[in-house]
């Protein structure tokens, strides 16, 4: 008898175990998961209405915080350039670890537009007149701000 209790007790914890190693707290909502359900652009953005997590908690909504709160983010809202990486290898250019040709190139870099800061990388085997026809369309699609390394 002892012997069933032991084994159906080890069995009760393995199945527990594998239920959490799962993620079955947080599908229940009983994990630190929150009901987001892991969802996330990991970019640090949220969906919330800005008030902190006290203010909803007590009920008020203090304007001094929102003030702050503003204050903050516009100091660090300087928009970032954007950039970009070519490399470009014997005849080929790469961009986003992938083969492109320059017209497919040209398309996607006017997408991130003119100001972006592209930086052009030559490899042992980049053939000259191939980094020249990349460094023509982008003077002529209106690209000032790239540098070859």
């Amino acid at each position: 008898m002892k012997k069933i209790v032991a084994i159906l007790a080890f069995l009760l914890v393995a199945i527990v175990s594998i239920f959490l190693l799962l993620g079955g707290c947080d599908k229940l909502g009983w994990g630190g998961g929150g009901s987001g359900g892991g969802e996330g652009d990991g970019e640090g953005s949220s969906s919330g209405n800005g008030t902190s997590a006290s203010a909803s908690a007590s009920g008020t909504n203090d304007s001094s915080d929102k003030k702050e709160s503003s204050t903050a983010s516009d100091a660090s809202s300087k928009p970032e350039k954007i950039k970009a990486e070519i490399t470009v290898s014997g005849r080929d250019y790469l961009y986003k670890n992938n083969k492109i040709t320059l017209d497919e190139l040209s398309v996607e870099l006017k997408k991130l537009g003119t100001d972006t800061e592209i930086t052009i990388i030559a490899d042992d085997t980049a053939a000259k007149n191939t980094v020249d026809d990349l460094t023509d369309r982008l003077d002529a699609d209106g690209f000032k701000n790239y540098t070859k390394k």
